[in-house]
């Protein structure tokens, strides 16, 4: 689709320029002109809401006296199929700081109404004194025949992320699914920048020009974005918009996205963000928010943009597509264009070649519904795949963690990352053996035209297990173009022994497909991963509870829908309840959240509650004594306090560093709540194991003052049940 698609299209140019308080208006021809003064209410009916009376004082303005009558006759021609698009234009930064967009007009005889809210009617702005050479440099782009790059800069430091959530996997899954037909044609390429720093943006401007920039994150007034400080990422960082605007002066985008609050508005000192990178990137076109607008609408506009830019619309069309999907913050969206018939994406730009990436990833709406955005996980993903010459990361946690969920999560946050991602649940699709897995995956690859039917026949047939791997890691490293993410969700039962050592087949896999350079294997257990006794997989990221932040975005995403108000509610009545008895255990929580039981505790009786956890009994079961007083401690507990209690260091290391039910802080240790909960009850701490322990307990008590806080207060624990339990009275002594 081209320009000679939209010859239906009238366009109503109006200059305004602004000397003190007056604006005069005209034409572009300079006919019609007109001075005009904003009344001492408008901006105090803007504050307070009252648009249709801020929307009528700016059509009075636009389209007094004979302008008014131009338009009249343009809107009849609407009526036969033609569009209309206004052409707000000024070399004045304060000039565009009004919201025209929020002009009201008689559209219908009698009837006043928003133009904008037409589904035919456009405003975009300019700026003269830049707008001719833009045309020219336009017009001149929009026959490279390249593929058109897209990037994506989510900006999101730690500490905003906790205060202010956003589930970044959202704005991936719209521009994915909206151009879903564009990448698999290969027209355009898609990168996401999730660690937002001057620095990272630099490194990838350096080797690369991106057609399309896409900024998600917070603005402000005067031109100010929010990064990451590239010293301390936990912490943001406002960058200014001559620091901003420089990173692009020699890598000048076709398009900037603004998906960030009051980008479009000036402060008392500084242009808007919009206005300047407009006026100073000569290649640029603009789309900007003149005041804030809520996270999910932004997220809607932004989902509606790249649908049109997938369809081939041009910009006009983008931005009234884009009103149309908003509800209430319709008006605050601009564009900035010289252009407004330019088409960014052209199906004709690339020939259209054979599908060469090979997708297999989890149901993203189900994770969408069920998941959060892991600030802090998906984060530290990222830096060992930057910063680590080992191409595989193994993740580990407690049952409920949620590591499907993140897995799954990952395989599309990645996958611009990698030409092809294959995500396999090996316990959902119910491989036990290699070579289940191997046919799985070739019935995959199958799917995707790289092998033919006789070839996995043929492959099939060796019976040798390790013969058949290696020819296998041939034939992927062959029919793989590019760089591919394997994930492998599920391996405990399957590929570990009992005591997490891989089986020899299941080893001998990993290690062939890590031979490949090509290739990024990501793995989840509940066990540690070891090669042999002593030796773990590198690079591992343990999973654990929710963060403060993730439960808010967990309620966040909830309220959307006013049904769910009644849980939101239930959740937060009980909140301190729960957070002793499950922690922010993510099972837990998606669990009560769905059923809010009256005694949050009930859902332990659930049989998929019971076989996350009851996984672990076998393991527990010869430690049975020294787990139960573990796990009645009622705080932190050193290795020195356990040490002299005569807990095995075997134990420790079971729970810590194989089987992960211990956490670690501050030099001390505690179980995770859900799991001391749960297994408090399975373990009871009885007189005869209190027996065993007393002259511990005793021995302890005598040199108290040694102790730090939360152990003196195990220790009183530890004495008033020996006192209670086994009627001791030098326990009963000790007592403080």
């Amino acid at each position: 689709m081209s320009h000679s698609g939209y010859k239906k299209v009238n366009i109503i140019e109006l200059n305004i320029e602004k000397d003190g308080d007056t604006f005069t208006v005209s034409f572009s021809d300079g006919s019609s002109k007109g001075e005009y003064r904003l009344s001492p209410g408008f901006y105090r009916n803007l504050e307070s809401g009252n648009l249709e009376v801020a929307g009528d004082e700016l059509g009075y303005i636009l389209f007094d006296g004979e302008r008014g009558k131009v338009l009249k006759e343009k809107l009849k021609e609407i009526k036969d199929g033609k569009k209309l698009i206004i052409k707000v234009n000024s070399d004045s930064q304060e000039v565009h700081s009004l919201p025209f967009e929020l002009v009201r007009f008689e559209i219908t005889e009698g009837k006043r109404d928003f133009l904008l809210k037409h589904p035919d009617i456009a405003l975009v702005r300019d700026v003269p004194s830049v707008s001719r050479e833009k045309v020219f440099t336009s017009r001149v782009l929009s026959a490279n025949g390249e593929k058109k790059k897209i990037l994506v800069i989510i900006s999101l430091p730690f500490e905003e992320f906790e205060t202010a959530p956003l589930d970044l996997l959202e704005e991936i899954k719209l521009v994915y699914s909206a151009l879903e037909e564009p990448l698999r044609k290969g027209i355009v390429e898609v990168e996401f920048e999730e660690k937002a720093n001057i620095r990272n943006i630099r490194r990838k401007l350096r080797n690369r020009t991106y057609d399309i920039v896409h900024f998600t994150g917070h603005g402000r007034a005067g031109g100010y974005l929010l990064f990451e400080d590239e010293e301390n990422p936990q912490k943001g960082k406002e960058i200014s918009l001559k620091e901003f605007s420089e990173l692009f002066s020699y890598k000048e985008p076709e398009l900037f996205i603004f998906d960030a609050c009051e980008t479009a508005r000036p402060d008392e000192v500084n242009p808007s963000l919009a206005f300047e990178i407009y006026r100073t990137l000569i290649k640029s076109n603009v789309v900007a928010t003149l005041f804030p607008i809520h996270d999910h609408e932004a997220i809607q506009g932004a989902k509606a943009i790249y649908k049109d830019l997938a369809d081939g619309k041009p910009l006009f069309e983008i931005l009234k597509d884009l009103r149309i999907s908003l509800n209430n913050d319709w008006w605050k969206i601009v564009m900035f264009t010289s252009d407004p018939l330019k088409v960014l994406i052209e199906e004709t730009e690339v020939t259209t070649e054979e599908e060469k990436r090979v997708l297999e990833v989890g149901d993203i709406d189900n994770i969408i519904k069920n998941y959060v955005y892991r600030f802090s996980l998906i984060r530290e993903t990222t830096e060992k795949l930057e910063n680590s010459n080992i191409n595989h990361i193994a993740f580990y946690g407690i049952g409920g963690a949620g590591k499907t969920y993140l897995l799954n999560y990952l395989s599309w946050f990645y996958h611009g990352r990698f030409e092809n991602v294959i995500y396999i649940d090996l316990k959902e699709r119910g491989i036990s053996t290699v070579k289940e897995l191997i046919e799985q995956f070739l019935r995959i690859l199958r799917k995707h035209r790289k092998v033919r039917k006789e070839e996995i026949r043929e492959l099939l047939e060796e019976e040798d297990a390790l013969f058949l791997i290696e020819d296998f890691s041939d034939l992927i490293h062959e029919r793989l173009e590019g760089k591919t993410l394997i994930i492998l969700d599920n391996l405990e039962d399957i590929a570990q022994e009992k005591n997490g050592i891989l089986k020899k087949e299941w080893n001998y896999l990993i290690g062939e497909l890590t031979k490949r350079k090509s290739i990024t294997l990501f793995l989840s257990s509940r066990l540690r991963i070891y090669k042999n006794e002593r030796m773990p997989l590198e690079n591992e990221i343990v999973v654990s509870d929710f963060t403060e932040g993730e439960v808010k975005l967990l309620l966040r995403k909830l309220l959307r829908d006013e049904r769910n108000l009644e849980k939101i509610k239930w959740f937060i009545d009980r909140e301190p309840e729960i957070e002793r008895t499950f922690g922010r255990h993510p099972f837990s929580i998606v669990k009560l959240l769905e059923l809010m039981p009256d005694n949050p505790e009930i859902i332990f009786e659930k049989t998929e509650f019971r076989v996350l956890l009851d996984f672990y009994i076998e393991y527990l079961k010869p430690f049975n004594r020294e787990v139960a007083i573990l796990l009645h401690l009622p705080a932190p507990f050193s290795s020195a306090f356990i040490e002299k209690l005569s807990i095995s260091p075997d134990l420790k290391e079971l729970l810590l560093r194989r089987i992960f039910l211990l956490k670690e802080k501050n030099g001390s240790y505690s179980f995770e709540k859900v799991v001391r909960s749960y297994f408090k009850k399975k373990f009871p701490l009885d007189g005869e194991t209190l027996k065993r322990i007393k002259n511990s307990v005793i021995e302890i008590a005598r040199d108290e003052e040694k102790l730090n806080p939360d152990d003196r207060i195990n220790l009183q624990f530890l004495l008033l049940q020996l006192t209670v339990k086994t009627n001791d009275e030098e326990a009963g002594s000790l007592l403080n």
